[in-house]
């Protein structure tokens, strides 16, 4: 879910590591004193709700849970990547691993489907960094249309068939994990595309979804004055890119106690789903809602609902927003429409996964299990410019942007034992 040059990204910055955010995303400018007369009288209801304000929407995302010390030596600057990355870094097994041959690589490829045009730049971006490296003499491609057992058996082909390195992209944590295992003992590394798998068998390439989500609800926040309902749209509860929105969403609104959820929806990630069960939570909610928080691609979809419940329209999070999320934002914002959006660009996750891919068939040595890289975000101030004129709000599609920006190999070579050797 996710090619236009960023000229003003609002980036995660050095200032985000381990303590929080830099400066208060929620809240106004310091209040002036109520009253000089007594330092020690309690505070008057305008200066404590400039304090209130200043914290809401500030979560204080936790340190990166690095007890093994993998993360030694990066620099301040790439290690803001992980702060708030919900599960634990290992070192990798793989750090001093190198292929028992030099050359004619077999890599295979497991993509969860390839039916939109986001998981169709993911595999051309695989595919392109792959191919691009001439010690590698085939790619083999296989697509098991969201189906685990499916996934399972085309993992364990891969491994009887002895191919040098396995790209994954996961359906269930519990379920590959042991797979992966199994695999590492017969010296076959696993590259997971997207989603995080919390082993140190595996190395994960993937988005900081949680820190991008509470920057998110961050900014809902504000937007909302720091009061209010908010509804919260799910793509499907249970899997990681929900759960890690979700308690994103939630960092970021435990410091906003004038802020309430007022309930919740199921969309599947599916447009129509998403504005059907919203308009039907409407229909039976005619309280004010100030805000919506969704987990991914159903923004415009939650707007539509509202629009049709003839109800104002509330502060929005387009989290990894589409092109017509951004058509919608362009389209309302005159009508009062606010918003937010999270963006990335597919074809760099792919390439960023071929990255690592070449780099460990180099013998470069991986030291860390999960390669994690930002969101961006696009705000009111900038989200425009990067809209095209022919987007309409029935615009399908990712909206990417900065292809260089969020695995550059000045933060990979912090992550490898001899960097930059086998990769660009």
């Amino acid at each position: 879910m996710r090619l236009l040059r960023s000229q003003r990204l609002v980036g995660v910055g050095v200032a985000v590591l381990l303590g929080g955010w830099a400066a208060a995303v929620c809240g106004s400018s310091s209040a002036s004193a109520a009253s000089s007369s007594s330092s020690s009288a309690a505070p008057t209801s305008v200066t404590a709700s400039a304090a209130a304000a200043k914290a809401c929407g500030n979560p204080n995302l936790s340190a990166p849970m690095d007890a093994s010390g993998a993360l030694k030596g990066v620099s301040p600057q790439y290690l803001a990547n992980y702060a708030g990355y919900p599960y634990p870094i290992l070192k990798s097994a793989w750090a001093n691993w190198k292929p028992r041959k030099k050359t004619g690589f077999v890599v295979g490829v497991i993509m969860s489907n390839t039916q939109n045009s986001a998981q169709a730049e993911l595999l051309a971006g695989i595919k392109q960094g792959l191919k691009a490296n001439s010690k590698i003499a085939k790619v083999i491609v296989e697509v098991n249309n969201d189906s685990l057992p499916t996934e399972l058996q085309e993992y364990r082909s891969f491994v009887q068939e002895g191919v040098n390195l396995i790209v994954l992209q996961p359906l269930s944590q519990q379920a590959e994990i042991p797979e992966i295992k199994a695999a590492a003992k017969k010296g076959i590394p696993t590259i997971s595309a997207e989603n995080s798998l919390p082993t140190a068998d595996d190395v994960t390439v993937n988005f900081n979804i949680e820190q991008g989500s509470a920057r998110q609800a961050a900014a809902v926040a504000a937007m909302m004055g720091g009061k209010g309902s908010v509804l919260e749209v799910h793509g499907v509860p249970g899997i990681s890119l929900d759960n890690e929105a979700f308690e994103g969403f939630a960092a970021a609104l435990k410091v906003c106690p004038g802020i309430t959820v007022v309930g919740s929806v199921v969309g599947d990630f599916l447009p129509t789903a998403a504005k059907s069960q919203t308009l039907e939570f409407l229909s039976t909610h005619p309280a004010p809602i100030g805000g919506v928080l969704q987990a991914a691609t159903m923004g415009a979809a939650a707007v539509s609902a509202f629009q049709e419940a003839g109800r104002p329209l509330p502060a929005v999070s387009f989290n990894w927003a589409q092109k017509n999320d951004l058509a919608v934002w362009k389209q309302l914002r005159t009508q009062g429409l606010k918003a937010v959006a999270t963006v990335d660009n597919t074809i760099a996750v792919g390439t960023a996964i071929a990255d690592v891919a070449n780099r460990m068939l180099a013998g470069d040595g991986v030291k860390v299990n999960a390669v994690i890289a930002p969101m961006k975000q696009l705000t009111s101030a900038d989200f425009a410019s990067f809209v095209s004129p022919s987007w309409t709000p029935s615009t399908v599609g990712n909206v990417d942007i900065d292809a260089n920006g969020y695995w550059p190999a000045a933060f990979l070579n912090q992550l490898f034992k001899k960097p930059a050797k086998g990769g660009s």
